[in-house]
C-alpha cells in the first residue's frame, strides 16, 4: 500500500528508509510516497504501526502503556492483525521522532528567527541547555505561541554553562544574521552571552513579574509563617492517607508568584463574604 506520509514521520522515514533510491527521491522532492507495509531499516514493525503508535501519543494524548491496549482492542473489534508494540518500543519511537525534529544549519537560512534560551536546574551533576527557535513571522502580539511554532535548536547537557560555552553552541547551530532577537531570564551567564553575541535581548516577562512580587513579599512575616506551615504539613502528611493533596515543594521564584495568587483569592473571598 502506497500513501503520502504526514510531516510527523517525514524525517523518520528518510533516516530509516530501507531503500537508498527512495531516500534520494524523498530528499529531492520534499513530499513523497513510501510503502506503509515496509519496515524501516533495523525495525520490526511497519511504518503504519509506527505512525499510529506515535500519533496516539503525540496527538491523542494516550499513555505509552495504553497504546498496546488500544492495538489489542483494535485487533479484537475490527478483526485486524496488527503487530502489537510494547510500551517501551513506543517510547523509543517517540524519542527517535523527537530527535528527528532537530534541523541542520541550512534550514535556518530561510527566514529570521527568535531564540528562546534557558538553562535548567540541576539534573544530578549536569545542567541542561535548551534553545528553541521560533519564526519571527509567527510572533504575533495578538496570538500566543503553540508547540507547533517551536523548532528545537539546541538540547545539550554539561556540568556547567558559561557564557562562552552557550555562545559557541548558538554560533555553531545558526547564523547570527538570521537571529532577530533572543528571549531568556536575566541569569548572569545568559545576559552576558547575548552581550558577547551582540544580539538584542528581551527578558522573560514571567521572571520580571516574579522579581517585582519578590521585592514586595520577600520580607513579609505572614508569608514566611505560611511557608513554614506548608513545609511542616509536608513533613507530617507526606506518607499519610491525604498525601495526594499535600502541597508540593516550590521553587523560590514560583513561591512568590503563587503568594500573589493566594492574596488575590483571599481578597475575592473576603469581598464575597
Amino acid at each position: 500500500m502506497e500513501a503520502d506520509l504526514p510531516r510527523t514521520l517525514y524525517i523518520y522515514a528518510v533516516k530509516y528508509s530501507t531503500s537508498k533510491k527512495t531516500q534520494k527521491q524523498i530528499d529531492r522532492n520534499g513530499r513523497y510516497t513510501i510503502s506503509y507495509d515496509n519496515a524501516p531499516k533495523n525495525h520490526s514493525f511497519s511504518l503504519s504501526v509506527i505512525q499510529l503508535a506515535i500519533s496516539l501519543v503525540t496527538t491523542a494524548g494516550v499513555s505509552f502503556r495504553a497504546v498496546s491496549k488500544i492495538f489489542i482492542q483494535m485487533n479484537l473489534c475490527l478483526q485486524l492483525h496488527l503487530d502489537i508494540p510494547t510500551h517501551t518500543t513506543v517510547l523509543n519511537w517517540t524519542k527517535k521522532q523527537g530527535v528527528c525534529q532537530f534541523r541542520n544549519r541550512e534550514f535556518y537560512q530561510q527566514q529570521k528567527w527568535v531564540l528562546i534560551v534557558d538553562e535548567s536546574i540541576q539534573f544530578g551533576n549536569k545542567k541542561l541547555l535548551l534553545v528553541l527557535a521560533v519564526p519571527e513571522a509567527r510572533c504575533n502580539h495578538n496570538k500566543s505561541l503553540s508547540y507547533k511554532d517551536l523548532t528545537p535548536l539546541i538540547l545539550k547537557t554539561s556540568a556547567s554553562w558559561k557564557s562562552e560555552d552557550i555562545m559557541s553552541e548558538i554560533e555553531r547551530h545558526i547564523d547570527l544574521n538570521q537571529v532577530a532577537y533572543c528571549i531568556s531570564d536575566t541569569g548572569n551567564n545568559l545576559t552576558r552571552t547575548f552581550r558577547l553575541l551582540d544580539c538584542k535581548h528581551i527578558a522573560d516577562i514571567n521572571h520580571k513579574f516574579t522579581l517585582i512580587i519578590q521585592s514586595v513579599y520577600e520580607k513579609n512575616s505572614l508569608l514566611d509563617e505560611y511557608t513554614k506551615a506548608l513545609s511542616s504539613l509536608r513533613a507530617q502528611k507526606s506518607m499519610s492517607k491525604i498525601a495526594r493533596i499535600v502541597p508540593p515543594n516550590q521553587r523560590i521564584m514560583n513561591r512568590f508568584t503563587c503568594a500573589c495568587l493566594h492574596c488575590v483569592q483571599a481578597h475575592v473571598c473576603t469581598v464575597q463574604v
